[in-house]
């Protein structure tokens, strides 16, 4: 595990659980990348610009948002992902009678699956209040479980196999990792497994909770996320924020948004949120 993460730091249940280390600036320069990408991680973990007060005035409408590495901004400064962006869109363009300021508050973190996500949340994000969850969900975080991963990826790790592997634009340690646990436990068992994180969630927090993606999901999956949110109907919703991925000069090699991707992600939240959840404001 990285100098810069904290593993099982909130004595979460999850063995491999794991966290950025606060008060920490973390800089990377990857060979392929071609530049230093700085993250800056505040006092709560969050790779946030600033420390947010836990009471919030009630004139503040308060994001969090939650997710894996798309969310976390991966290989981009703390300050050109995309709930950082969202947040100073909001600010600057809505006014409302009702909302003087919004907070956007980044609860991602690289490699998350669905379990972690969930357990962030409700021993980190739960105390800010929010009047909104935001979570970003990719496909294979329906694919992942990390506390059967974890240690299968880190062992291929230490035998020399390669986090990311430029020539085939992929993280070849997780891709071997994942078919290991796929072919053990298989894909409905796997699948299955996401259900209980997604139950907890919704035992945990009653609040207004929206699901996005930036690609379609396959059949079964969908599926899975339709069930879910049949039970929460009244607070819990689903949008595809694009009709197509991310074209590939909004993409790092990696795959990972660039800066251009997280404004597309931002704009496309933006515009929606603009028209469901602040139709009574004005644009400046």
């Amino acid at each position: 595990m990285r100098n810069d993460i904290i593993q099982n730091n909130s004595n979460s249940y999850l063995k491999y659980f794991y966290e950025p280390k606060p008060e920490n600036d973390i800089k990377s320069l990857p060979d392929w990348l071609g530049y230093e990408v700085r993250n800056t991680i505040n006092k709560d973990g969050l790779n946030e610009r600033f420390n947010y007060q836990l009471e919030k005035d009630a004139n503040t409408f308060r994001i969090i948002t939650l997710g894996d590495s798309y969310t976390f901004g991966h290989n981009v400064d703390t300050e050109k992902n995309y709930s950082e962006a969202l947040e100073v869109i909001l600010n600057n363009r809505l006014v409302c009678d009702q909302y003087t300021h919004f907070d956007v508050i980044n609860l991602g973190v690289n490699g998350y699956d669905i379990e972690y996500p969930v357990e962030r949340f409700i021993s980190r994000g739960l105390k800010y209040n929010p009047d909104l969850v935001v979570w970003l969900i990719n496909e294979w975080n329906f694919d992942r479980i990390n506390e059967y991963m974890i240690p299968v990826e880190e062992n291929y790790k230490s035998q020399g196999v390669p986090d990311f592997n430029p020539s085939i634009g992929g993280y070849e340690a997780a891709i071997k990792a994942f078919a290991d646990i796929r072919s053990t436990y298989g894909e409905k068992f796997i699948l299955n497994y996401q259900k209980k994180p997604l139950q907890r969630l919704s035992s945990a927090f009653k609040g207004k909770l929206l699901l996005i993606s930036i690609n379609k999901f396959a059949p079964n999956i969908q599926a899975e996320i339709e069930d879910f949110l049949k039970l929460h109907s009244d607070s819990f919703s689903y949008v595809l924020l694009s009709k197509g991925s991310l074209s590939n000069d909004q993409r790092l090699l990696d795959g990972h948004p660039n800066e251009k991707g997280h404004k597309i992600i931002a704009e496309a939240l933006y515009n929606y949120l603009k028209n469901v959840a602040f139709p009574d404001c004005i644009e400046n």
